[in-house]
């Protein structure tokens, strides 16, 4: 056989070859996805659509995965910081798939409590939970936003919530929002906290301590009733008010000294405290309500500020007081108000 025939297979298929690589440098690209953002409250990546593509291919970690939208949830990703790899694909041999464009995301640390954006979308309130537990330090900042609020009923009769640190931009718990928590030892309460709903702590059955900040006002009714565990409270300065029932029935507490700026006591407020031995009221104070300390079985010890001027009906009946000294200011005692103080002897 002639040796240019051998070399013919050879020519030919170094033409073809050209001819492809010709044919693929002539044929354009889609053009590089743009306008790469991330939704920080759905943690979902977005992006312009690409005119001419089928799908987008997306590189996490390693993993490729194609989608035809143009956004990518991230929400799954674990805490830690992520390259990612962004391609608009061709779905036809019109079109070479475009570059590969890069997005630098970090997935923050988030303790799996679940939060809602507020009405004007400026911040986020806690609503619940969710599937965090234990010891829990929550987030100031929530998907770049501040956190102000627990809403009411988030935590109601929840039974695996140790503690919490209440992050520093919360400015209002809501009615009931720890209602029943079962388990719940310690909470720390932020400086910038200005409201307390009725019955936010109620019956939290093992809570052993609390501080107000001084920027809370008002203790509603019921706000630590049935805690029986309650130990110590200390009052911040803004205190003015104690409303009724605010600590009845927290059988373990002992001893109470108020601020001087708080002025009334709710009906039955310490009703039932069988362990309070002694309580100091600050000079404000200028109405004790009825039945404010109510069968206070230890209570032996009592100091009066001098702006005092009600006690209201029954407000230490059956108290284990000794004695009392009233000062000039009171000018008003309701009837059973040192009632069955068998012990009161001055």
């Amino acid at each position: 056989m002639n040796k240019k025939f051998g070399y013919l297979p050879a020519v030919l298929c170094l033409f073809f070859a050209c001819l492809v690589l010709l044919t693929a440098c002539g044929t354009p690209r889609l053009s590089e996805p743009i306008g790469l953002y991330v939704d920080m409250e759905t943690q979902t990546l977005h992006w312009q659509k690409v005119k001419g593509a089928s799908a987008y291919s997306v590189e996490v970690d390693g993993n490729t995965i194609s989608t035809k939208q143009n956004q990518f949830a991230l929400s799954s990703l674990a805490e830690g910081e992520y390259t990612i790899k962004l391609k608009a694909v061709s779905g036809n041999e019109e079109y070479q798939d475009s570059k590969i464009v890069e997005y630098f995301f970090v997935r923050e640390r988030e303790t799996g409590l679940v939060y809602k954006t507020t009405a004007n979308k400026s911040a986020y309130e806690l609503v619940s939970i969710g599937s965090a537990g234990g010891d829990v330090v929550m987030e100031s900042t929530f998907r770049g936003k501040p956190v102000i609020s627990i809403a009411k009923g988030a935590f109601r009769r929840c039974n695996r919530l140790n503690s919490l640190v209440v992050g520093e931009h919360v400015q209002t718990i809501g009615e009931s929002a720890f209602y029943g928590c079962s388990e719940l030892q310690s909470i720390t309460l932020p400086q910038g906290l200005v409201s307390i709903g009725k019955n936010a702590f109620q019956n939290c059955g093992r809570l052993n301590s609390i501080t107000i900040p001084d920027g809370v006002t008002e203790l509603p009714e019921y706000v630590f009733s049935l805690c029986k565990e309650l130990q110590s409270v200390k009052f911040g300065a803004g205190v003015t008010s104690v409303g009724d029932y605010a600590f009845a029935d927290c059988a373990k507490l002992t001893s109470v000294e108020f601020n001087d700026n708080l002025a009334t006591i709710g009906q039955y407020a310490f009703s039932g405290c069988s362990a309070l031995s002694s309580v100091k009221f600050g000079a404000g104070v200028t109405e004790i309500g009825s039945y404010a300390f109510y069968r206070t079985a230890a209570l032996t010890s009592v100091t009066f500020g001098d702006q005092l001027t009600t006690i209201k009906e029954a407000a230490f009946y059956e108290s284990a007081l000794t004695f009392v000294t009233l000062p000039n200011s009171v000018t008003t005692i309701e009837m059973l108000a040192f009632a069955k103080c068998t012990a009161l002897a001055e």
